[in-house]
């Protein structure tokens, strides 16, 4: 059983999202700071709380050690914090994160609440349990910083098909909705793992002055969800190489940018 549900075993009873009061206000988002010096603090300061942030890109660009050094920001931020990571992706990479951290003390990856989903009727379960999850660690001084989904993607892809953009705009909006809520009221920043699509119905998106032959799964209507958008591509170079591109596409406190990185054991790192 996981460690969610074993804080809950007597408590069966769980607080629905939309039962949160109307009346509560979110308050001014704060900074969720990258603590270690290098390039995620130097070019994104942070994650704002109160926020959803997706981070897409194919395999190999770097999605889930983002993932992971937010994790490791989140944790180092506050002894007693702890993080969520919702996994459709398999095992949660435990000795990445403490890698990452610099560390192989386990306090760090113990206090990482590991939830996997398969399927879209699970990851909403999850959804309706997080306003009490998040209440119940708060109320034992050891809240939830940060939640982190690696990928929705995967829970989504096989529950719609083209036909039904419709409904799957609709049950997007209701998933950001709740999770907005809960980001507000519990001053954290949701964090989505996306994966990419081959750019074929919609050759004029382009960023930074220049197309792209791949965008982010799931549409237009997901990315109007978000607050803030992260977008990890390869860039081909001669011999056979490629640079790894890392571009803010949307963000109202940042402006749009685009610079190459590299992945250290330590994590991601500026690339001249």
């Amino acid at each position: 059983m996981s460690k969610i549900l074993d804080l809950f075993a007597e408590n069966p009873q769980w607080l629905l999202v939309k039962t949160l009061s109307k009346t509560i206000r979110r308050q001014r988002a704060t900074q969720f700071k990258f603590k270690r010096p290098g390039f995620l603090k130097d070019n994104l300061e942070g994650l704002p709380a109160g926020s959803l942030i997706e981070v897409s890109g194919e395999a190999g660009t770097g999605k889930t050690c983002f993932a992971l050094e937010t994790a490791a920001a989140a944790l180092s931020n506050n002894q007693k914090s702890y993080v969520l990571f919702i996994s459709s992706e398999g095992q949660f990479p435990s000795e990445r994160l403490l890698q990452i951290v610099g560390t192989d003390c386990k306090s760090f990856s113990d206090r990482v609440l590991v939830e996997e989903v398969e399927y879209l009727e699970n990851f909403l379960a999850l959804i309706e349990k997080l306003p009490n999850i998040c209440e119940k660690y708060s109320e034992i001084q050891c809240p939830i910083a940060c939640i982190i989904v690696d990928s929705f993607t995967a829970v989504m892809r096989l529950e719609y098909e083209r036909k039904d953009s419709l409904p799957r705009g609709d049950m997007l909006d209701g998933i950001c909705s709740d999770l907005k809520e809960i980001a507000g009221c519990f001053k954290l920043p949701v964090l989505f793992i996306n994966q990419v699509s081959e750019n074929i119905d919609e050759p004029m998106i382009h960023w930074a002055h220049r197309p792209i032959s791949k965008k982010p799964s799931l549409g237009i209507t997901w990315r109007y969800l978000m607050d803030e958008c992260i977008f990890l591509s390869f860039e081909e170079k001669e011999n056979d190489l490629k640079e790894r591109i890392f571009e803010v596409t949307k963000s109202q406190r940042k402006k749009t940018i685009q610079l190459k990185f590299k992945i250290t054991n330590k994590g991601f790192e500026e690339a001249y």
